[in-house]
C-alpha cells in the first residue's frame, strides 16, 4: 500500500513538473448539496448515539465523516471514546462539523448563484447585440453557454444567423434566461432550506 502510495506522489510531482496538471473535477451542486444534506443528517444521527466521528472507535480506522471531509479538503472534528481506550476531541465536534458543512453548502450554492448571474449578463448582452446562442455563427462551434448548460442537465435554446442558415430563432433568449431563472430560484430555495 505504502508502495502504490509512493508511486501515486511520484507520478503526481513529475506530471507537475512537467507542466502537466490533473484534470479539474466538476461537481453538479444539487447533487453535492443533497450529499451534503445526507452528511449533516448522519452527524446528528451519531450525535444522538453519541458515536465516534472521524475515526471508527471500534476499528480506529478513518470513517465516512473523515473521507468526506477530506474530498473536499475540510478537517473533520474528531470525537473518539473507543473501547480501547481512544479518547479524541469533545462532544462539540459534532456541531462543529455540521456549521462547518452548513457554511460549505451556503459557500457552493452562493458560488453557483454567481455563475448563474453570469451566464445570464452573457445571454443579456448578446440579446442586445443580437448574438448568438449556443453555437459561433462563423465557425459553428459549440460555445460556453452550451457547456454551462450541458453541466447542469439544463435544456437550452439555440439562436444562430449564419450568411445561409439559421438556426432556432429570438425567443431562445428568453427561453434561456427563464430556464436560469427556474435554476436560480431553485438554488436560492435550497440555500435558505438549512438554518445557517
Amino acid at each position: 500500500m505504502k508502495v502504490l502510495a509512493h508511486l501515486c506522489t511520484a507520478a503526481l510531482f513529475f506530471a507537475s513538473s512537467l507542466g502537466l496538471a490533473l484534470p479539474k473535477v466538476s461537481v453538479d451542486v444539487l447533487s453535492e448539496v443533497q450529499k451534503v444534506d445526507q452528511v449533516i443528517q448522519e452527524l446528528d444521527d451519531y450525535e444522538s448515539r453519541v458515536w465516534a466521528i472521524g475515526i471508527n472507535g471500534d476499528t480506529l480506522q478513518p470513517d465516512q465523516f473523515q473521507k468526506f471531509f477530506a474530498d473536499r479538503d475540510m478537517e473533520v472534528r474528531y470525537f473518539v471514546r473507543s473501547f480501547s481506550g481512544l479518547s479524541l476531541g469533545e462532544a462539540s465536534a459534532y456541531q462543529e462539523n455540521r456549521r462547518m458543512l452548513v457554511d460549505y453548502r451556503h459557500r457552493i450554492l452562493q458560488q453557483e448563484l454567481a455563475e448563474v448571474n453570469a451566464v445570464v449578463r452573457q445571454i443579456q448582452i448578446a440579446q442586445q447585440q443580437d448574438a448568438s446562442v449556443g453555437f459561433t455563427t462563423g465557425m459553428m462551434q459549440p460555445d460556453q453557454t452550451i457547456r454551462f448548460f450541458g453541466q447542469r442537465g439544463l435544456e437550452i435554446r439555440y439562436y444562430v444567423r449564419g450568411p445561409s442558415f439559421t438556426l432556432g430563432d429570438a425567443s431562445a433568449y428568453q427561453q434561456n434566461l427563464k430556464v436560469l431563472g427556474d435554476y436560480a430560484r431553485k438554488l436560492r430555495s435550497l440555500d435558505k432550506s438549512l438554518g445557517r
